[in-house]
């Protein structure tokens, strides 16, 4: 019988540090974040098909090649070929939330694309998370040419309240938090994420804060080093049962992303974000490279029905979620 299997991995929220997992930054300083993965995933199907030709569905895209040579979506082919399956195969995406809106949907497709790969071949997904996220990045950026840091593609493989630790030689330790429950269960009733319905290529603002940063911009080395020390300080605060100063580091966080270039917001996202400080969020950002996506805000529960009205009035969409624990996994092997 043809063989139908099923992968998933999770999207992620970054809390501080985010930034200190690029190559420009870590190669010379090192690096250090904090951030969550979320119950927001992206699943990927895969069904044996009775002849040779490949289907890739993606959005609202959709290929069929006599060859993997032929399929336009890079990764799809880069990734079919690191796993030798090249013939005989359609396989179809959903997410949970759409490309290029901050929550790491790339790196978590690129994950569960090389799980659900690597087991179509070998029947056990005979790789370690560390493994499959290297993976991950190294097609990424090395073979596909994407400018990219590795905190995406981490997350994705290991999931979790989870610290990552990049040395100068691009080697990341990955930590569990030593959290006690109620601090993370606090954490979780406290964060609120608005989408903006604005999608950006996260490339063009990471390329932008690597040519600031590495043409000596005095600015935009401090707001990077703040950014550093306030992943730290994150961590700091959680360890110690602070969940509330997560949500003040959160805003020092945006200040200080937003010096790092000027395509990290716009008139339109400052706006919003005053109007939920004024609502009550505590502190907030918007979530990766910046430009738009979504934002994470942390709000205290008194106030958290005002900022929905507030959020609502300007069309901005609450989607909700909680922590998830467990990383790329196989759903389904039939």
């Amino acid at each position: 019988m043809p063989r139908i299997l099923m992968t998933r991995a999770p999207l992620r929220l970054p809390l501080g540090g985010g930034g200190t997992d690029l190559p420009w930054y870590y190669q010379e300083h090192g690096g250090h974040l904090v951030a969550a993965a979320l119950n927001l995933y992206v699943y990927i199907t895969l069904n044996q098909r009775w002849d040779h030709r490949i289907m890739v569905k993606y959005g609202r895209e959709a290929e069929v090649a006599d060859s993997v040579d032929e399929i336009r979506h890079d990764r799809f082919r880069e990734c079919m070929k690191w796993a030798g399956v090249t013939a005989g195969v359609e396989m179809n995406v959903i997410s949970d939330a759409p490309g290029n809106s901050g929550l790491g949907s790339s790196g978590a497709f690129t994950v569960a694309l090389l799980l659900l790969l690597r087991t179509f071949r070998h029947g056990v997904p005979n790789i370690t998370p560390k493994e499959l996220a290297e993976e991950a990045f190294r097609i990424e950026t090395e073979v596909v040419g994407d400018t990219a840091g590795k905190q995406d593609q981490y997350m994705a493989a290991f999931g979790g309240v989870t610290a990552l630790n990049f040395d100068r030689q691009g080697r990341v330790g990955v930590e569990r938090l030593a959290v006690k429950s109620h601090t993370v269960a606090e954490l979780e009733a406290h964060l609120m994420l608005f989408g903006t319905n604005i999608t950006r290529r996260a490339g063009d603002v990471l390329k932008d804060q690597a040519t600031q940063f590495r043409n000596g911009n005095g600015s935009k080395h401090a707001a990077m080093h703040r950014i550093a020390a306030i992943g730290r300080e994150i961590r700091e605060a959680l360890e110690r049962g602070e969940p509330r100063r997560v949500g003040e580091l959160m805003h020092e966080h945006w200040e200080a992303k937003k010096e790092s270039s000027a395509l990290v917001s716009g008139s339109e996202i400052d706006q919003w974000y005053e109007a939920a400080r004024a609502s009550g969020a505590i502190g907030g950002k918007i979530l990766g490279a910046g430009g738009g996506g979504f934002f994470a805000f942390y709000c205290d529960h008194e106030r958290q029905t005002e900022l929905r009205r507030a959020m609502a009035a300007v069309d901005l969409q609450e989607i909700p979620f909680r922590f998830e624990w467990q990383g790329a996994k196989v759903v389904f092997d039939l």
